[in-house]
C-alpha cells in the first residue's frame, strides 16, 4: 500500500472515528516514513523487532520462500496487541 492510498483511507475514515494503524513488518528504515504518516493522522508500528525475537534459521518458511514464519507472525501478533492496548484500541476502553 502506498501513501497516497493510505491518506485517502485515513480521510474517507475521519468522519467516521475509524482508527488507522499502519504495522511495517520490515524493510528500510522507517525514521522518515513513519513521521510523515504522523504528520496526516495515521498511528504507525514497527514490527521489525518480532523478527529479532525469533532464531535467525527459523524466521523464513524456508530457504526459498522469504516470507515470515509462524512464529514470526506469532510475535507479530503480539507486538500487534500490545501496541492496540497501548493506544486504547482495545478492551474496555476502546474509543
Amino acid at each position: 500500500m502506498n501513501l497516497e492510498k493510505m491518506l485517502e483511507d485515513q480521510r474517507a475514515h475521519r468522519d467516521k472515528s475509524i482508527k488507522l494503524l499502519v504495522a511495517k513488518s520490515s524493510g528500510s528504515d522507517d525514521s522518515d516514513f513513519f513521521p510523515q504518516l504522523n504528520d496526516f493522522g495515521i498511528d504507525a508500528v514497527s514490527l521489525s523487532p518480532a523478527w529479532e525475537e525469533i532464531e535467525k534459521s527459523q524466521r523464513h518458511v524456508s530457504r526459498v520462500d522469504p516470507h515470515p514464519s509462524a512464529p514470526v507472525h506469532d510475535r507479530f501478533a503480539e507486538h500487534l496487541v500490545k501496541a492496540l492496548e497501548a493506544r486504547g484500541w482495545l478492551g474496555e476502553n476502546m474509543p
